[in-house]
């Protein structure tokens, strides 16, 4: 049975394989040790939710992580999987330290929606990813507190004007870009220590900001409560 699963799953990524998008993909993800297929990025978000749905436990103990869109789909499926938030943690804690480059990483994080019910806890959680020496597990929680948590907080902060203008706003005003396209090139393959010293930089700005407009919303709220 579980090799009947992985089977269907191995038949219907190689069905979707695409030559030129390989290519492509492959450039942007240089000195990757994963053997890329070249199956696009929304058949293999399909493939993992529905695994994610049916075949959890079989997947996760038979995937090949050295399938660029094995490992991917294993990444994704964490956010996809109806799982309890212990059960998220041990799997992020098992899944964050095989990450091995920008695409395993950002596409895993876009997932992870979770985080946004539970912000205390996901935010002192990630923590200790920032503080790792290795480059992709720092990377991993930067990405997440970027999608997750510093785009909410600077709306919240911000007096009137939607979300993406709110964000623009304090981008501006901090006189720097966080923004993907950053990220997209931090790690190149090329130079992955300046890499990590500049995320690290990055991090600390995050974090600061984030908290910083954390304590001017609960300010606010406190004003709003005592003017009631």
């Amino acid at each position: 049975m579980e090799q009947e699963v992985m089977q269907a799953i191995r038949a219907e990524l190689e069905s979707n394989i695409d030559a030129k998008y390989r290519e492509f993909h492959s450039s942007l993800v240089p000195g990757q040790n994963c053997r890329i297929l070249g199956v696009r990025i929304l058949v293999s978000r399909r493939i993992a939710k529905a695994t994610a749905r049916d075949h959890y436990e079989v997947y996760t103990e038979q995937f090949n992580p050295e399938v660029y869109e094995e490992l991917l789909i294993r990444g994704m499926m964490i956010g996809y999987g109806k799982l309890t938030r212990e059960e998220q943690t041990a799997e992020l804690d098992r899944f964050v330290p095989m990450i091995n480059s920008w695409g395993i990483c950002d596409s895993s994080c876009a997932t992870c929606h979770f985080m946004k019910k539970d912000q205390e806890y996901w935010y002192g959680y990630l923590q200790k990813w920032l503080k790792s020496s290795r480059e992709y597990e720092i990377r991993f929680g930067v990405v997440c507190l970027l999608d997750f948590f510093y785009q909410r907080s600077v709306y919240r902060c911000c007096a009137g004007g939607d979300e993406k203008d709110s964000s623009r706003w304090l981008l501006r005003k901090n006189g720097r870009r966080l923004g993907s396209i950053d990220l997209l090139y931090s790690f190149s393959g090329k130079d992955t220590e300046t890499a990590r010293k500049k995320t690290v930089s990055m991090t600390g700005h995050i974090n600061k900001t984030i908290q910083e407009n954390q304590r001017v919303a609960a300010d606010q709220t406190k004003k709003e409560k005592e003017n009631d």
